[in-house]
Protein backbone atom coordinates (compact mmCIF):
# COMPACT_ATOMS: atom_id res chain seq x y z
CA UNK A 1 0.00 0.00 0.00
CA UNK A 2 1.14 3.35 -0.74
CA UNK A 3 1.09 6.00 1.85
CA UNK A 4 -0.37 9.25 0.73
CA UNK A 5 1.16 12.34 2.02
CA UNK A 6 -1.34 14.71 3.41
CA UNK A 7 -0.49 18.30 2.85
CA UNK A 8 -0.86 20.30 6.01
CA UNK A 9 -3.42 23.00 5.68
CA UNK A 10 -1.97 26.35 6.33
CA UNK A 11 -4.37 28.44 8.32
CA UNK A 12 -3.63 32.04 8.63
CA UNK A 13 -6.50 34.11 9.96
CA UNK A 14 -7.06 37.53 8.59
CA UNK A 15 -5.77 40.10 11.03
CA UNK A 16 -8.46 42.25 12.51
CA UNK A 17 -8.33 45.82 11.53
CA UNK A 18 -7.18 48.41 14.00
CA UNK A 19 -10.46 50.23 13.51
CA UNK A 20 -12.60 47.36 14.82
CA UNK A 21 -10.27 46.88 17.80
CA UNK A 22 -10.63 50.53 18.76
CA UNK A 23 -14.39 50.45 18.28
CA UNK A 24 -14.81 47.35 20.49
CA UNK A 25 -12.49 48.82 23.12
CA UNK A 26 -14.40 52.08 23.10
CA UNK A 27 -17.73 50.28 23.51
CA UNK A 28 -16.33 48.30 26.44
CA UNK A 29 -15.10 51.49 28.15
CA UNK A 30 -18.49 53.18 27.67
CA UNK A 31 -20.35 50.15 29.09
CA UNK A 32 -18.08 50.02 32.15
CA UNK A 33 -18.45 53.78 32.71
CA UNK A 34 -22.25 53.54 32.50
CA UNK A 35 -22.28 50.66 35.01
CA UNK A 36 -20.03 52.49 37.47
CA UNK A 37 -21.94 55.78 37.22
CA UNK A 38 -25.27 53.95 37.48
CA UNK A 39 -24.09 52.09 40.59
CA UNK A 40 -22.91 55.27 42.27
CA UNK A 41 -26.15 57.10 41.48
CA UNK A 42 -28.21 54.14 42.67
CA UNK A 43 -26.34 54.02 45.99
CA UNK A 44 -26.44 57.76 46.62
CA UNK A 45 -30.06 58.16 45.53
CA UNK A 46 -31.42 56.34 48.56
CA UNK A 47 -31.58 58.93 51.33
CA UNK A 48 -34.94 57.87 52.70
CA UNK A 49 -35.15 56.88 56.32
CA UNK A 50 -35.77 53.20 56.91
CA UNK A 51 -38.63 52.37 59.28
CA UNK A 52 -39.65 56.02 59.09
CA UNK A 53 -42.02 56.77 61.94
CA UNK A 54 -40.62 54.15 64.33
CA UNK A 55 -38.74 56.71 66.40
CA UNK A 56 -36.08 55.94 68.96
CA UNK A 57 -35.67 53.05 71.41
CA UNK A 58 -38.84 52.57 73.46
CA UNK A 59 -38.34 49.19 75.17
CA UNK A 60 -37.79 49.82 78.91
CA UNK A 61 -35.86 46.53 79.16
CA UNK A 62 -33.08 47.88 76.92
CA UNK A 63 -29.86 48.72 78.78
CA UNK A 64 -27.37 51.48 78.17
CA UNK A 65 -23.91 51.30 79.71
CA UNK A 66 -20.90 53.55 79.58
CA UNK A 67 -17.63 51.61 79.52
CA UNK A 68 -14.37 52.85 81.03
CA UNK A 69 -13.01 53.56 77.55
CA UNK A 70 -15.96 55.86 76.77
CA UNK A 71 -17.87 53.50 74.51
CA UNK A 72 -21.61 53.30 74.98
CA UNK A 73 -23.44 49.98 74.64
CA UNK A 74 -27.15 50.19 73.88
CA UNK A 75 -29.21 47.00 73.71
CA UNK A 76 -30.68 44.04 75.49
CA UNK A 77 -28.11 41.93 77.36
CA UNK A 78 -28.82 38.84 75.25
CA UNK A 79 -28.76 40.52 71.82
CA UNK A 80 -27.39 38.12 69.22
CA UNK A 81 -25.39 40.71 67.29
CA UNK A 82 -23.44 43.78 68.33
CA UNK A 83 -22.71 46.50 65.80
CA UNK A 84 -19.85 48.94 66.39
CA UNK A 85 -20.47 52.48 65.13
CA UNK A 86 -17.70 55.09 65.13
CA UNK A 87 -18.96 58.65 64.84
CA UNK A 88 -18.33 62.31 65.58
CA UNK A 89 -21.30 64.47 66.60
CA UNK A 90 -20.34 67.02 63.94
CA UNK A 91 -19.81 64.56 61.07
CA UNK A 92 -22.41 65.02 58.30
CA UNK A 93 -21.96 61.43 57.10
CA UNK A 94 -22.57 60.15 60.62
CA UNK A 95 -25.77 62.20 60.67
CA UNK A 96 -26.74 60.66 57.33
CA UNK A 97 -26.22 57.19 58.81
CA UNK A 98 -28.40 58.11 61.79
CA UNK A 99 -31.08 59.57 59.51
CA UNK A 100 -31.18 56.58 57.16
CA UNK A 101 -30.75 53.73 59.65
CA UNK A 102 -31.36 55.12 63.16
CA UNK A 103 -35.02 54.09 63.35
CA UNK A 104 -34.24 50.71 61.82
CA UNK A 105 -31.55 50.15 64.46
CA UNK A 106 -33.88 51.37 67.22
CA UNK A 107 -36.46 48.77 66.23
CA UNK A 108 -33.84 46.01 66.09
CA UNK A 109 -32.56 47.10 69.53
CA UNK A 110 -36.11 47.07 70.94
CA UNK A 111 -36.65 43.58 69.50
CA UNK A 112 -33.38 42.32 70.97
CA UNK A 113 -31.83 41.25 67.68
CA UNK A 114 -29.09 43.88 67.76
CA UNK A 115 -27.08 45.88 70.28
CA UNK A 116 -25.04 48.90 69.22
CA UNK A 117 -21.68 49.87 70.67
CA UNK A 118 -21.19 53.58 69.99
CA UNK A 119 -17.64 54.89 69.77
CA UNK A 120 -18.45 58.59 69.84
CA UNK A 121 -15.23 60.39 68.99
CA UNK A 122 -14.18 64.04 68.85
CA UNK A 123 -12.04 64.40 65.75
CA UNK A 124 -13.85 67.38 64.17
CA UNK A 125 -13.39 69.93 66.98
CA UNK A 126 -11.21 72.06 64.72
CA UNK A 127 -14.15 72.52 62.32
CA UNK A 128 -16.51 73.87 64.98
CA UNK A 129 -16.81 77.58 65.66
CA UNK A 130 -16.13 77.05 69.37
CA UNK A 131 -13.20 74.73 68.69
CA UNK A 132 -14.55 72.06 71.05
CA UNK A 133 -18.13 71.23 70.01
CA UNK A 134 -17.42 67.57 69.27
CA UNK A 135 -15.72 67.08 72.64
CA UNK A 136 -18.63 68.69 74.49
CA UNK A 137 -21.23 66.70 72.50
CA UNK A 138 -19.33 63.45 73.21
CA UNK A 139 -19.34 64.32 76.92
CA UNK A 140 -23.07 65.09 76.78
CA UNK A 141 -23.78 61.70 75.17
CA UNK A 142 -21.71 60.01 77.87
CA UNK A 143 -23.54 61.91 80.63
CA UNK A 144 -26.91 60.79 79.31
CA UNK A 145 -25.67 57.19 78.91
CA UNK A 146 -24.31 57.24 82.47
CA UNK A 147 -27.85 57.75 83.80
CA UNK A 148 -28.68 54.23 82.61
CA UNK A 149 -31.84 55.43 80.84
CA UNK A 150 -31.65 53.78 77.40
CA UNK A 151 -34.78 55.52 76.14
CA UNK A 152 -33.39 58.95 77.07
CA UNK A 153 -29.99 58.13 75.56
CA UNK A 154 -31.51 56.94 72.29
CA UNK A 155 -33.61 60.11 72.00
CA UNK A 156 -30.65 62.35 72.86
CA UNK A 157 -28.36 60.56 70.41
CA UNK A 158 -30.92 60.92 67.60
CA UNK A 159 -31.41 64.61 68.44
CA UNK A 160 -27.66 65.35 68.33
CA UNK A 161 -27.53 64.08 64.74
CA UNK A 162 -30.82 65.57 63.53
CA UNK A 163 -30.53 68.14 60.72
CA UNK A 164 -32.19 70.71 63.00
CA UNK A 165 -29.52 70.37 65.69
CA UNK A 166 -26.25 69.35 64.10
CA UNK A 167 -23.98 72.34 63.43
CA UNK A 168 -22.32 72.54 60.04
CA UNK A 169 -18.62 71.82 59.68
CA UNK A 170 -16.90 75.18 59.44
CA UNK A 171 -20.15 76.94 60.36
CA UNK A 172 -20.54 80.25 62.15
CA UNK A 173 -21.93 78.77 65.35
CA UNK A 174 -22.50 75.59 67.29
CA UNK A 175 -24.35 74.75 70.50
CA UNK A 176 -23.52 75.98 73.98
CA UNK A 177 -23.41 73.58 76.91
CA UNK A 178 -26.85 74.82 77.94
CA UNK A 179 -28.26 74.04 74.49
CA UNK A 180 -26.71 70.57 74.58
CA UNK A 181 -28.30 69.96 77.97
CA UNK A 182 -31.79 70.66 76.65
Amino acid sequence: MSAKKVKPVKYSPEPTSNTSTYILGGIAVVIIAVLVIGGVLWQSGSTDSRNDGYGTVSNAAVDVTLDDDGTILLGLPDAATTIDIFEDPMCPYCAELEHEHGQELAQAIDEGTVAVRYHILAFLDRLSSSGDYSTRAVAANQCVAETGDAIAFSAFHAAIFSPDNQPAEGGDSDHSNEQLAQ
